[in-house]
């Protein structure tokens, strides 16, 4: 795989210098608690690469298609990112390892119970809801959670790229560690993605139809996460769930 073999700043430049003195002495005073501010990070994940695909001009059809680009992408994003001085990150320093993980986004749930997904060259991957009836919900069964829908395009690419990678490719001297990416969006997501808006209005005309659903929802996100926090780790431990639609809703009612 042709990836860069350094970083694109020399860490003897003095701007570099002053950047990661001043980097590590925010670090070390607030890691004392003796803060001199408040430092500054980005998010730091795998899949969080818009940046990057920007300055290459990335097709992502080839990013959401092809494991090995899906894998060189977020390389080369991380190693970008400690190459801007805009973060405390100390830069021209890798971390001790570099994470990647099987990128197919807010796709993944959706697109394991079947919803359309579609490929576009300039932004990510993207789905269409199935907006069911309410006599289709109550019969909707939980698809398999390692091979269902998207799932198995998931489970080949992380495989592929674990036998392929995984303890023999270094990147500027790190190792490379591989993860499968599979995430939840929330239960009132997923929920919106397959009965749509509608579900707002079962809220009030039929709660207990609104209740079994969600239910119904809630614990297929659970058997998806467990599965694959199993799968990943090689036992089962914490994981979160955030919900993107939960502006939708009151506090009470979620």
């Amino acid at each position: 795989m042709d990836l860069s073999d350094s970083f694109a700043i020399d860490p003897r430049e003095p701007w570099v210098i002053a950047h990661n003195r001043e980097a590590r002495e925010v670090l070390e005073a607030f890691r004392a608690d003796h803060p001199i501010r408040v430092p500054l990070f980005c998010n730091d994940g795998h899949t969080r690469h818009g940046f990057y695909a920007d300055e290459i001009n990335l097709d992502y059809r080839t990013y959401y298609t092809d494991p090995d680009v899906m894998l060189r992408v977020q390389l080369e994003a991380a190693r970008r990112r400690r190459e801007l001085p805009i973060y405390d990150f100390v830069l021209g320093e890798p971390p001790d390892a570099w994470d990647v993980s099987v990128d197919l986004g807010n796709a993944v749930p959706p697109g394991w119970f079947g919803c359309p997904l579609y490929y576009r060259e300039d932004w990510v991957v993207s789905y269409q809801g199935l907006n069911l009836g309410k006599e289709a919900c109550e019969a909707l069964a939980m698809p398999d959670p390692r091979q269902g829908g998207i799932l198995a395009t998931v489970h080949r690419f992380w495989q592929y790229l674990r036998e392929t990678y995984e303890g023999t490719l270094a990147f500027l001297e790190r190792p490379v560690r591989v993860w499968p990416g599979v995430a939840s969006n929330g239960v009132f997501s997923l929920a919106l993605d397959l009965r749509g808006a509608e579900i707002m209005v079962d809220m009030y005309d039929d709660p207990d139809v609104a209740h079994r659903f969600l239910r119904k929802v809630a614990d297929a996100l659970d058997t998806l996460e467990t599965t694959w926090t199993g799968l990943s780790q090689g036992k089962l431990g914490p994981f979160t769930i955030s919900d993107h639609g939960i502006d939708m809703l009151s506090q009470h009612t979620y």
